[in-house]
């Protein structure tokens, strides 16, 4: 289970090309592009 913070009260899981689309700061976007690039990585292993 995921638990949220009062301030936090929506969630969803997204592929990332949608999540990225969601996103409206690029450093978010930039965060999120460097997580998927190494999971991506881990998964080739």
């Amino acid at each position: 289970n995921i638990k949220l913070s009062k301030e936090h009260f929506n969630y969803k899981w997204l592929c990332f090309e949608e999540a990225v689309t969601l996103l409206k700061w690029d450093s978010n976007k930039t965060a999120l592009w460097e997580l998927n690039k190494r999971l991506l990585k881990q998964l080739k292993c």
